[in-house]
């Protein structure tokens, strides 16, 4: 396995299973998807969507666009308890949807960055921190 860490995901080139499966602030946090858009793929607002299986400690992805747009920060449905860690069997599905607007687009390379979102304070072990298990992502 991987060591978790902060990473740039580059759609196309890397295999899927470097995407790692959840997202722990302090851990591997941010993660960054890298992917090209020809000109006219620019034109219009994009959607990213993102589905969570389950989000830890008021977990939930924070969205930028090329460094210079940012998403609303949606309301969470985390749970208050270690999800992750301790093996929940029935998580909180959630799909985010995150409209991206043309204008934050460009043509050639783009990124888009997650960060955890979090009003909680993280305890010291990193893996307890506010977190969240992918489940799908998806930019149409």
């Amino acid at each position: 396995m991987s060591p978790w860490k902060a990473l740039t995901f580059k759609v196309g080139l890397d295999a899927d299973s470097a995407f790692p499966m959840a997202q722990f602030r302090g851990v591997n946090d941010p993660i960054t998807i890298s992917f090209s858009l020809t000109a006219a793929q620019t034109k219009v607002s994009r959607t990213l969507k993102i589905g969570i299986t389950l989000a830890q400690s008021s977990g939930r992805s924070s969205v930028t666009v090329n460094g210079k747009w940012t998403a609303a920060v949606p309301a969470s449905v985390a749970v208050k308890t270690r999800g992750v860690t301790r093996g929940v069997i029935v998580g909180n599905y959630k799909l985010y949807e995150y409209i991206i607007p043309s204008s934050a687009l460009v043509a050639g390379t783009n990124t888009i960055k997650l960060t955890v979102a979090s009003g909680a304070t993280d305890p010291s072990e990193k893996f307890l921190a506010s977190s969240v298990v992918f489940d799908a992502l998806e930019l149409v």
